[in-house]
């Protein structure tokens, strides 16, 4: 779903103005890296993941020439390679994700740092804070720590905020709002925080599971709960509340799920989020790098324990390297405050490979000694179980993200049988109910896809995907009226369906009234700004209108957005 959002993203950077709209949800940067790139390649998913190669090349390097800096050579050297070949690191590369940028920025700043070049420094954390705010954390009590080194601290500040002024300025600008750099804080630490949270879950409970439909309901919630619209900043407030609440309320639940998420941020299990890490890997060589068995998480779980031995005897020797350990203390409590999965921690990777590289050193040379392997052997006993049972993810979701992916590229056959397969690993998974009726809708087997889709709605009867995908049955079955109170049903359910919103203009299109089509094809372009089928719509209105220029104007700007749309395309070469 990140994935999803952060193309959409860069793509609405260029077709919208470099500016864009409206205030921040996320942080910006990666999204404008991506933009950039598409600006430069044009839009191709294979460019990104080749430019994130080459980042994760450097990162390797900075890795070695931070080893070098805080312990040896040696330990540089070997950190740098086992960085080059860890397996989650080279999976993540090639996600579009911000974490591979992430971890650049962050190994940068901490090598500009050691090296004294403090304004640099500061500004590559500032990048850093615009690309995972989290980070914010850490700046603040370093500067706290060093407040009384003015000439250490000043320009550091100076390099950090250099970066967030400019986004702060534009959300006010475009948002008119107040908003640091973005507004989903509030709304994470409620998903983490929640009588529901079990701590790994990544939505708000009795909310969508779709990026966007997450998004829409957090927004629609807080809204009919407050009895007016609101700014970003006040929804943000407004979870964040909830989230106090609840810990204020349950104070014992709430500090049992903290030690629960503290302890499974350190787990050598790889908490998928977006993807499931395991059975995705199965298709590439990092299945033969990536392991769960009983008793050995790998890499993580053996990565970890060797780390704590690293930090042991580093901290016994009294090495300089305490701006490491505020890192990754401060670093992980701002996750572990909200909810944890495996690419959160993955900033952290690099610095641990640094001293589990340093302890596997100290480790064979001095392998008399008791407390190094005592601390080895309970770590590695503590965080290679599973105690509270995550390692069986939910497999229907997992196939049902595959089909998509296969629907998407045109492989139906492909996409309705692994759908099944997701309803057989998972029957009340909902999503793969509609994949199936949509699937059957478009091969014009009505009969079985209305009865899925009702399957579909006894699993889950306020699900507006359901009743849009119901819609266009009626459509396909010629009953307009039945049809449009579907569509209706999915926008009360959901104000921001966007797609609802152009399919109910098309009936009013095909019936002559124009003026509410044109209303309508306009709040769903207006709610999605990449939804290119809405904008062409809205161009044919004033087609019919007599507005030919308006509509010539309209669909040039649909080809902007999407190249590939033939219609567009075909309506221009009409007009002239």
């Amino acid at each position: 779903m990140d994935p999803l959002y952060h193309h959409q993203m860069a793509i609405s950077i260029l077709t919208g103005g470099w500016l864009s709209e409206g205030c921040f949800f996320r942080a910006p940067l990666y999204p404008y890296f991506l933009a950039l790139l598409y600006k430069i390649f044009g839009v191709n998913l294979l460019i990104p993941r080749i430019g994130q190669a080459i980042i994760g090349s450097f990162s390797c390097l900075l890795v070695y020439h931070l080893g070098k800096k805080v312990f040896s050579k040696k330990v540089g050297l070997i950190a740098g390679l086992v960085s080059a070949f860890y397996p989650l690191l080279i999976y993540f590369d090639g996600e579009l994700l911000l974490t591979n940028l992430l971890i650049f920025l962050l190994l940068l700043a901490f090598y500009l740092l050691l090296n004294g070049r403090m304004f640099l420094s500061g500004l590559f954390f500032g990048l850093s804070a615009i690309t995972r705010p989290n980070i914010l954390l850490f700046l603040f009590l370093f500067l706290l720590i060093n407040l009384r080194n003015r000439k250490k601290v000043f320009p550091f500040f100076l390099g950090v905020i250099l970066p967030i002024i400019p986004v702060a300025l534009r959300n006010y600008i475009k948002g008119k709002d107040i908003v640091l750099i973005a507004w989903q804080g509030g709304i994470n630490f409620y998903i983490g925080n929640n009588p529901e949270s079990d701590g790994i879950t990544a939505i708000i409970p009795n909310t969508r599971g779709s990026w966007w439909g997450g998004f829409y309901d957090a927004r629609r919630i807080a809204e009919e709960e407050m009895k007016r619209e609101l700014k970003p900043s006040e929804i943000d407030r407004f979870w964040l509340k909830k989230g106090i609440e609840f810990i204020l309320k349950n104070p014992k639940k709430a500090f049992l799920l903290f030690l629960k998420k503290t302890y499974l941020f350190f787990n050598g299990y790889e908490i998928s989020n977006n993807r499931d890490i395991y059975l995705f890997s199965r298709f590439t060589y990092l299945k033969y790098l990536i392991h769960k068995l009983p008793f050995f998480f790998f890499p993580f779980g053996l990565l970890f324990p060797l780390s704590l031995i690293g930090i042991y005897f580093s901290q016994r020797e009294k090495k300089k390297e305490g701006i490491l350990y505020l890192f990754l203390i401060s670093y992980s409590l701002s996750f572990i405050l909200f909810f944890v999965t495996a690419r959160y921690r993955m900033p952290l990777i690099p610095i641990l490979i640094i001293f589990a590289s340093y302890g596997g050193i100290r480790l064979f040379k001095e392998r008399s000694q008791s407390i190094p392997f005592a601390i080895f052997s309970v770590a590695y006993i503590l965080f290679n179980i599973d105690p509270f049972r995550i390692t069986s993810p939910n497999l229907g979701q997992s196939y049902t993200t595959i089909a998509l992916a296969k629907k998407e590229a045109g492989d139906d056959e492909g996409a309705y049988q692994l759908a099944l397969k997701a309803i057989k690993e998972d029957s009340l998974w909902v999503e793969a109910y509609n994949l199936i009726g949509v699937i059957l809708t478009e091969k014009n087997r009505l009969v079985e896809a209305k009865k899925v889709f009702e399957k579909s709605l006894i699993i889950n009867p306020y699900l507006p995907e359901t009743y849009h995908n119901l819609g266009n049955l009626s459509y396909a079955e010629g009953e307009r009226e039945k049809a449009k109170e579907f569509y209706r049903t999915a926008i009360r359910l959901d104000p921001y369906a966007a797609r609802s919103y152009n399919n109910l203009g098309n009936i009013y299109l095909e019936e002559g009234k124009m003026k509410e089509a044109l209303e309508l094809y306009e709040k769903a372009y207006n709610l999605e700004p990449l939804f290119d089928i809405a904008l062409f719509h809205s161009g044919l209105v004033y087609y019919y209108l007599g507005e030919k220029s308006k509509a010539f104007s309209i669909w040039k700007k649909v080809l902007k957005i999407n190249p590939k749309n033939k219609l567009a395309r075909l309506a221009l070469q009409e007009l002239k």
